[in-house]
This record gives C-alpha cells, sequence and structure tokens, in this order.
C-alpha cells in the first residue's frame, strides 16, 4: 500500500479483482454436493495459475502464518484428491451452511 489509505489502494489495484477470481476458483468445490476431480482435470491447473498471480500482491499485505500453512496443506490435499480423480463432498456442518 505505500502508505496510501486502504481505500485508495483498493479503488486503484488489480489485487481484489485477482482475490475474487481466487475465491470463485475455491467456491467451486461447494457448488455441488460432490466435486468430481475427474471430471474437472484443469481445476489445480487453474488454481495454480491463479495463485501465483495472487503472489505478485504478497508486498502489499502481511499474510499471516498461520493462513499460509492451511492453504498449503489444503492445496496438497487437492493435489492428491485430482491425482486420485475422486469425488468428494466438501459440504459438512463446518465449512458448509
Amino acid at each position: 500500500m505505500d502508505g496510501m489509505p486502504l481505500n485508495q489502494w483498493l479503488g486503484t489495484n488489480p489485487a481484489p479483482e485477482k482475490l475474487t477470481e481466487m475465491a470463485q476458483w475455491l467456491g467451486r468445490l461447494y457448488e455441488d454436493e460432490y466435486f468430481d476431480f475427474k471430471k474437472n482435470p484443469r481445476f489445480i491447473a487453474t488454481g495454480k495459475k491463479l495463485m501465483s498471480q495472487a503472489f505478485d500482491f504478497r508486498k502489499h499485505a502481511y499474510l499471516n502464518t498461520n493462513f499460509v500453512f492451511l492453504h498449503r496443506t489444503r492445496y496438497g490435499l487437492l493435489r492428491l484428491f485430482e491425482q486420485m480423480g475422486v469425488r468428494v463432498c466438501f459440504r459438512n456442518p463446518f465449512e458448509y451452511y
């Protein structure tokens, strides 16, 4: 943000758009009762591209190390699911309402 007020920075920076794209990508896991990795073979590749683009904005924000750990763990699990070509129910009482 380089000393710029947050609302001004958000209005002049593409980061919010990239974060929205990333949230929409992750949200696909919850659209249906089951997410079929076999039917979505480009899911991880798409997410990897979005994460790479969002990584460019890291200098503008402090990332909590716990968030980074959780994100990497989830990404690893998604990679395993994709490699196995399984259907997974992500809708559970703890993450889906």
